[in-house]
């Protein structure tokens, strides 16, 4: 004779036998076979039906929906040890034809050790990440010989020495230029040149008598 366990909200839980001659209706309503007061429960919430092939249990278009191993139903075919929830209430369902077996099966199982069957994990869709672009080669053009950019190659090296120098005789000129108009007054220049060609001595021809004509 096949059975329900119930596991109660108050953490009790009862022993239901079915008879395997007659349907057994589940609600809220007092006039089910099986009374559940319970908020989650419909009036008439399911129904469970023996037939040659084994029970049924079928929905009857409750609020919260019927579950069978997790899993809402419309009408399901049971198996031993199937967990069917009615809302918020979890029962089993045991074809054992002894209530004391189904009692002490619910008295070693507590509700929250019932394990129920694995959901497939969720395949993660995978992502199309499009394949980076081809090089593509430079024309010529716009080809640059990178050796030539570097400082430490042997003709960045001299380009810079001779910058360089020719910075620091720059500074040295604008110096002295700015010093001698702030001392004396007068343009470098002119002094420099006037200096330079005024140290060089005049030589005067004279004429001779002979080479006078009379």
């Amino acid at each position: 004779m096949a059975s329900l366990v119930l596991f109660l909200e108050d953490g009790t839980s009862a022993t239901h036998v079915l008879d395997a001659e007659q349907e057994c209706s589940v609600g809220r309503h007092k006039d089910n076979s099986l009374f559940l007061e319970c908020g989650s429960v419909s009036s008439h919430h399911a129904q469970l039906t023996p037939t040659e092939t084994g029970w049924f249990v079928q929905d009857l278009n409750s609020s919260n929906g019927t579950r069978v191993n997790g899993a809402p139903i419309e009408e399901a075919l049971l198996s031993d040890g199937d967990r069917i929830g009615f809302g918020d209430i979890q029962t089993i369902f045991y074809l054992d034809d002894t209530i004391a077996a189904a009692t002490a099966a619910a008295e070693a199982t507590p509700v929250s050790a019932i394990p129920l069957p694995d959901a497939p994990a969720p395949v993660p869709q995978a992502k199309h990440i499009a394949p980076p672009p081809p090089f593509k080669k430079l024309p010529a053009g716009r080809v640059r010989d990178a050796k030539k950019a570097y400082p430490g190659e042997e003709t960045s090296g001299c380009m810079s020495a001779l910058g360089l120098t020719g910075l620091c005789v720059f500074a040295v000129i604008l110096g002295l230029f700015l010093r001698h108009q702030s001392e004396t007054g007068r343009n470098f220049i002119t002094d420099a040149v006037n200096s330079v060609f005024g140290s060089i001595p005049r030589i005067t021809i004279q004429k001779g008598p002979s080479d006078s004509k009379e």
